[in-house]
């Protein structure tokens, strides 16, 4: 039976290509996959992300945040050029759709 660490080491460390937000963990999680690990869901576990109360000011700061992770979404794609990597970046005819709506209904 393998160890944790020698599945790791077997797909490799988190890609340093990854300098921006987002997407170097499920990308991690994509070449486990590829190795035939399966999620396993531990639905009692309990994790927490603090963020200090909502301001406009944060606004300019979440914009980039937002332009970053669709950069690496595109390097992830690129990397893994897969259907469920166009749904978890959320690049499909559905959520180009989705945003078209949205934006009209906002206007």
């Amino acid at each position: 039976m393998w160890r944790s660490r020698t599945w790791l080491e077997q797909a490799g460390p988190f890609d340093p290509r990854f300098q921006l937000y987002g997407w170097e963990d499920l990308e991690l999680g994509a070449r486990l996959k590829k190795l035939g690990l399966k999620l396993v869901k531990a639905p009692t576990a309990v994790g927490y992300h603090w963020h200090p109360p909502f301001s406009l000011a944060q606004i300019p700061h979440l914009i980039d945040k937002e332009i970053q992770r669709g950069r690496m979404g595109v390097l992830f794609y690129q990397k893994h050029p897969t259907w469920e990597v166009r749904m978890m970046i959320q690049m499909t005819w559905l959520h180009r759709l989705l945003w078209g709506l949205l934006s009209s209904a906002a206007s």
